[in-house]
């Protein structure tokens, strides 16, 4: 009995219903700005593409109408 009641750890109580709380808003607070930092590269990467294609076709149309 005594090596039970010196192994247990109170300061890191596994049954703290408390602090089970925090660590699951926490793991949610860090999926959901994992989640959104992911949308925010996609996001970008799209608008760089756009952006490029854009400019891309402006002047593969300038140099055509140069040529002719």
């Amino acid at each position: 009995m005594r090596k039970s009641k010196q192994g247990y750890d109170w300061l890191d109580d596994p049954f703290d219903e408390q602090k089970q709380a925090e660590e699951k808003e926490e793991i949610e607070h860090a999926r959901k700005t994992g989640c959104l930092s992911a949308f925010l590269i996609i996001v970008i990467l799209l608008l760089i593409g756009a952006f490029l294609f854009i400019a891309l076709m402006f002047t593969s149309c300038s140099t055509l109408g140069s040529v002719s």
